[in-house]
């Protein structure tokens, strides 16, 4: 880590048995890549997020702060597709925090909000990323076969919205 308080919040272990670490950082030193998505912290005044993978033999693949110019994240999972996609479960507290390639509308203007990011196979690239209102915190992150992702955490609003399911007051899923 760097010189800030680094907290774990969780390790995933892909099909190939690569380990990636997903958690939060105070530091501005965090170590990242070259090629990372984000290599410097963000402005927020909240801790930053962070995902590293490992090799077979430790060293680091990539090493990425998740988090832009005034937005960050607290990851609280995730889940490695067979080709080295990550899908990252958890929370934001930005007003800045970009939606990309999502067609969800939301028209929500609470900064505290669950989302999910889908980081590329070599850490370079965010992918995919989207606030999930009314989800009060993500606790689990699938993909199916087909390449739906599905979503499990704590909601207190049992709403359907474009088809987006949540099925019951304290557990909510959507795809």
């Amino acid at each position: 880590g760097g010189a800030g308080n680094e907290d774990l919040r969780r390790v995933l272990i892909s099909s190939s048995g690569l380990l990636t670490l997903l958690g939060t950082t105070t530091g501005n030193n965090f170590p990242t890549t070259a090629n990372a998505f984000q290599t410097t912290p963000s402005n927020s005044d909240y801790s930053n997020g962070f995902a590293t993978k490992l090799s077979s033999t430790g060293s680091i693949v990539y090493s990425t702060y998740l988090g832009g110019s005034n937005w960050s994240i607290e990851p609280h999972t995730g889940t490695i597709t067979d080709s080295g996609t990550l899908y990252i479960g958890g929370f934001t507290y930005s007003l800045y925090f970009p939606e990309i390639n999502t067609s969800l509308t939301w028209n929500l203007y609470s900064p505290s909000q669950s989302c999910l990011l889908e980081l590329s196979n070599d850490g370079s690239s965010l992918l995919f990323a989207s606030r999930i209102p009314y989800l009060f915190r993500v606790s689990n992150v699938l993909t199916k076969e087909d390449g739906a992702v599905l979503l499990a955490g704590e909601t207190y609003y049992p709403i359907q919205y474009n088809g987006c399911l949540y099925e019951s007051p304290l557990m909510g899923f959507y795809s």
